[in-house]
């Protein structure tokens, strides 16, 4: 059976536009300012930059496996954002809201 990888990321905020990110003493500082990409990447663009980064990693990987030498790739990733409440959190909001009327209409968190 193969070893299980775990990480630990920290996500931090700095102020109203800028999140700090550290993992393995490394550091990234993202955009947490909704519609501005003027602090820099944002949650999404971070993520598909990371998908981006698995997938090249596994190139380089399968790569040195068949003993192909890869002088570039590149991918290039669009997305489109959905503005549509997840199930999960309907029913949490419906789960919530029926707690507050059972704990007599205070606040349930």
């Amino acid at each position: 059976m193969a070893a299980s990888l775990t990480y630990h990321v920290t996500a931090a905020r700095v102020d109203d536009s800028h999140a700090r990110i550290t993992a393995r003493g490394h550091e990234l500082t993202l955009n947490i300012k909704k519609g501005s990409g003027e602090a820099g990447f944002n949650a999404a663009e971070t993520l598909l930059a990371g998908l981006g980064a698995c997938i090249l990693t596994n190139v380089n990987a399968i790569g040195e496996k068949i003993r192909l030498q890869i002088d570039a790739a590149r991918m290039e990733f669009e997305a489109a954002r959905r503005e549509v409440v997840h199930w999960f959190l309907r029913r949490q909001s419906k789960r919530r809201a029926w707690l507050a009327r059972l704990a007599g209409h205070r606040k349930v968190v």
